[in-house]
This record gives structure tokens, sequence and C-alpha cells, in this order.
């Protein structure tokens, strides 16, 4: 495999953890263009950090156009992007502190051709202030078509102490026109949707047999399924698991400005699954992880201990665990009785579902056939100096060719990035590596069950898209594959 660097974008990225908001997307009906949104050249104080666009030509890396902002008095936390091909208008959801007034804020901006009165390309259509000073988002999903771009956000009780709300909204891309839409309350949670179908999971309070029995308060955490229409106005069903940890007396739970449910060891991930066998009929593959991380205090002597890595916390021996395979009811299909890791990726090639998770310190490549199987196929331990890993399933696979998927691996200084057969786990093609390249960090942490999970990697053709920052601390953008 070869590794052609497609563009290095203007601006210095943060080095520090989870301060690089970005996000791309194709734009829909144009073959090769990809749109890049991502905040850099970020100053503390006084706070500055500049908003770039790109539409990249991929197969010539032309830039077709771009326009930058510079915003002062704001912090973008979190930044998502998407495409209405009605009103051709791009739209960015992001999740920013405006340091003026320290106050938290869901906004939802369109891309401007010419700029505002005060110079801004990137002109806010809504705009949602978090309740008091609590934090806000993350938001769950960003979608527009028909003109109205619909989304999922999280946001905290106006006490700042009940459980947060999960809400959906809508904006009229024309009008200006939205709502705001209470779904559930959650501590936490994640939303896939594929085709006319969505799946949301939920971490949410719950009470024991016990606690209700004694008239107490919520005494466990517990995950919920819930699926819904492609636009989420209608919940169509919902299961409470069986999957929970106590609640406990913590002082985790007690940290300002709330829960923070990801240091907790709580993960997890969902994807469309391989259509269903009788009726042909979506299907989901779930994978959840909760650790009881409720003793951690004793196992680390000094203050750091709230800053525990992934790594320490999959050392735990307690946790509850499932890989689910459902169908588009909620009905479990498949249960796998491996038990699972935290930090889990999935990706599904063909009829075998292929995963990674973090398991007792060290990482781990699987793959599952959820059809026919109750356990992995094939388990293969991966380095010990692989920090994160993503799997991510090659596009335009036909029946009879060899089912593969791409295995990439951060280490200390450098991406490694290998192409693998799906039944074997083996590589087919030579590995390449990224020298002096670091991927970005999540940016979705806070309130996101599959914040480990957010990869910046797609597949154009038979090629891999990948954006690192190199050693030179700029966003470039990649692509793996065949010459």
């Amino acid at each position: 495999m070869n590794v052609q660097l497609i563009y290095q974008f203007p601006g210095t990225m943060s080095r520090k953890e989870a301060e690089t908001a970005r996000a791309w997307h194709w734009q829909d009906g144009a073959d090769g263009l990809l749109a890049v949104a991502y905040v850099s050249d970020v100053v503390t104080y006084p706070p500055v950090e500049t908003l770039s666009w790109f539409l990249v030509q991929i197969q010539t890396g032309h830039i077709v156009e771009t326009h930058t902002s510079t915003y002062r008095f704001r912090h973008i936390e979190e930044l998502h992007l998407t495409f209405d091909p009605i009103t051709y208008v791009w739209v960015m959801g992001d999740i920013e502190l405006q340091t003026e007034y320290s106050d938290y804020h869901m906004v939802i901006r369109v891309v401007r051709d010419e700029p505002d009165d005060q110079g801004l390309f990137f002109v806010p259509m809504f705009d949602d202030e978090a309740n008091e000073m609590a934090p806000h988002g993350p938001l769950l999903t960003l979608q527009a078509r028909d003109q109205r771009c619909t989304f999922i956000v999280l946001k905290s009780a106006a006490n700042n102490r009940d459980t947060p709300e999960v809400l959906r909204g809508w904006v009229d891309l024309v009008t200006a026109q939205s709502e705001l839409v209470r779904l559930c309350s959650a501590e936490s949670g994640l939303i896939c949707r594929q085709d006319q179908k969505a799946l949301r999971v939920s971490l949410q309070p719950q009470m024991s047999v016990w606690a209700r029995q004694m008239r107490r308060a919520y005494d466990r955490w517990g995950l919920v399924l819930a699926g819904y229409d492609a636009d989420y106005q209608h919940q169509q069903w919902s299961d409470a698991l069986p999957l929970h940890v106590p609640a406990g007396r913590s002082s985790i739970l007690n940290q300002d400005p709330g829960n923070d449910f990801e240091w907790l060891g709580v993960n997890a991930m969902a994807i469309p699954g391989p259509l269903a066998p009788v009726h042909g009929s979506q299907t989901w593959i779930v994978g959840m992880t909760m650790m009881d991380m409720f003793r951690i205090e004793s196992r680390i002597e000094d203050e750091r201990w709230m800053k525990h890595t992934s790594t320490q916390a999959s050392l735990l021996p307690r946790q509850v665990d499932a890989l689910l395979y459902l169908d588009r009811t909620g009905e479990v299909l498949q249960t796998c009785a491996n038990p699972l890791g935290l930090c889990v990726h999935l990706c599904c090639v063909g009829n075998m579902v292929v995963g990674v998770d973090l398991r007792a310190g060290h990482w781990r490549l699987w793959n599952w056939a959820p059809e026919s199987e109750t356990i992995w196929r094939v388990v293969v331990a991966l380095d010990p100096q692989v920090k994160r890993a993503h799997v991510v399933a090659a596009a335009g696979q036909k029946p009879g060719e060899q089912a593969t998927f791409w295995l990439i691996e951060e280490l200390c200084d450098e991406v490694r990035i290998s192409q693998r057969d799906a039944f074997t786990l083996k590589e087919v093609v030579t590995p390449v590596t990224l020298a002096h390249v670091r991927m970005l960090d999540p940016q979705k942490a806070r309130g996101s069950l599959d914040w480990p999970t957010e990869v910046d990697a797609l597949v154009y053709q038979e090629h891999l898209l990948l954006l690192g920052v190199n050693d030179a601390d700029r966003l470039a953008l990649y692509q793996v594959g065949e010459a």
C-alpha cells in the first residue's frame, strides 16, 4: 500500500487534549468532494480561535472553496458538519463556551459565500444557552435534508443536579423556525441511524426492586435501548436491558460540573448489522461495557486518581457487558458470550462483525458471525504499544470477493494502517506507517457513550482517507491504498 498526502491545512493544532474541534462530510451528489471544518490557532487568554471550512477535490487535492473566520471570547469544544442538497447549504453544529460570560451554548450555523456585516462566514441560525453555568452537549447527531437540520443534544438540568435531558431539535434552513422537544432523561447516550431507522442507547438512573420496596432513591445506573424513525419523531420501541452497576457512594459522583461517566468506565457503540436473513430487514449490533469504578480511589493512592486512563480502568475485575444482535423491533436475535472490553469499536463486513476493544490493559482484534455463532471466531492480541485502535469496513465489496476491513492503530509517534481479511483477520497487503503523525483526540467526551470510537477516517472508493496531525502541528489529509 501507498500513502499520499492530499492536503496540509493552514493553522496550528493545539496539543492540549480534546481541544481540536473538527468535522468532515461528503457533499451529496458530487463525486470526490469532501468538506473539512476545524478550529486552529487557539489562544487561551485573551481567548481567540480560528474556524475554517474547506471543500477539497480528493482526486486532485484541489481546494474548490474555503472560508475562515476568527472568533473572540468563544471556545468551540465540539464541531459537526452536514449538507442539505435541497437548499445547497452547509450546516455546522457546535458546542461552545462563550468565555466572556462563562456560558455554554449549542449553536447551529450555516456557511455563507459572502461574509456578514461582522466579517463572519459562519452565521448562526439557532442558539440554545445551557441552564445556569452547566455544561451543554454533546450533540449526539446532526443531519440535514429537505431544507431542515435535525439534531439530538444532551442538555443539563436547570439545577445541574437532576438527570440531563435528551432533546430533539430542528431548524428550518429557509425560515429559521426552530423547535426543541424532550425525548427522555439520560446521563449519557449515543445515536445510530441507518436509512429510515434510528437507535438510541442511553445511560439512565434506575431503582432496584429493593430500593423501590424501601422507597429509596435511584440506586443504580442502567442502559436503555430505544428505536425511532429516521427523524426521531416517533419512538417505536424501548427496552431497559438487564445491564447495570450500583450507584454507590463515591466522590466521583459529586464532582463539579457533574457526573463524568466516561472515566467511570461506561462505554457503548452501535452500528447497523447485516440484513436479517428471513425478511432482509434492518438489524443492529450493540456493544456495551460498564465497569464498577466506585472503589478506584483505594487503587490509586494520590490525588491524581481522578485522571485515570481507560487502560487503568480496564484492569478492574468487576464489570458487566453485552454484545448483542438485534432486529429492527429491538428483539435480541443473538448474544455473544465473550466478555467485552472498554473502548469497543465495531464495523460490519458483509455478515461478519469485526471489532477491537481494550481488555485487562491490552487491545484485542476479533470477529463474530452473529447470525450463526455465539462466540468470537478469531481473536488477535495487538501490539502492547498500541494506544488506540479502530476498524473501518472497506467499500465496494461484492459477493464472491475477499471481504476486507482497515485496522488503524495509534502508537507513541506513528499511526499504523493495515488492510485485513474479515474472516481470518490476517493482513492481505503490506501495512503502511504514518511516521510522526498523531490522531486527533475524541471531541465528544462528556455525555457521549461512544466517545472513544470517534475516528477521523472514512473510505473513498478503494482508499482510506485519514485526518491526522503531523510533527509541525498541522492538520493533514492522507489517502492510503493501492496506487
